[in-house]
């Protein structure tokens, strides 16, 4: 797939609860989670706001995005993804594994976009299909599961589909 497509898939996943809290009249605030350092997420922090322009969402503008790295640190994932939910943002974004995990035990009100082209969250028993959370179908993406997904991008609440 190529790489434009890609990003046109998570982006087009992030977005989905920007548009369902359009009527509010405060800007929409993005979670970016990641173990590394913002240094080492450079390239893929500045995709994933360009990817965000495309959809319509510019930083600054009509949405804002706040950032925390761990600084291959994990254990100060647990922290880092509090902070997310005590500060209410619309969605966050886990870009590898370590937060997926940490989100799946931390939120089941805010919603989560993730990327992981490591594993299959979905074989490792997080079927974020059945969770529980997001049930309402104005607010679940149209991703249908897929069981031969990989990578995967998983949204809680709409199960597993390729990237």
């Amino acid at each position: 797939m190529r790489r434009r497509e890609f990003i046109s898939v998570i982006v087009g996943a992030t977005a989905w609860p920007l548009a369902a809290r359009a009527q509010q009249p405060s800007m929409p605030v993005v979670g970016y989670l990641h173990v590394a350092t913002a240094e080492a997420q450079a390239q893929n922090v500045a995709a994933f706001r360009r990817g965000l322009a495309d959809a319509g969402y510019v930083e600054g503008k009509n949405v804002t995005i706040e950032y925390r790295f761990t600084n291959f640190r994990p254990e100060l994932m647990p922290e880092a993804a509090g902070d997310f939910i005590r500060r209410n943002v619309s969605v966050i974004f886990a870009a590898e594994p370590a937060g997926v995990a940490v989100l799946r035990n931390a939120t089941t009100s805010v919603p989560v976009v993730a990327l992981d082209l490591e594993s299959d969250p979905v074989a490792k028993g997080s079927d974020w299909g059945t969770l529980g959370a997001h049930q309402s179908a104005a607010r679940r993406p149209a991703l249908a599961p897929r069981a031969d997904a990989r990578p995967c991008v998983a949204v809680r609440g709409a199960g597993c589909t390729a990237a």
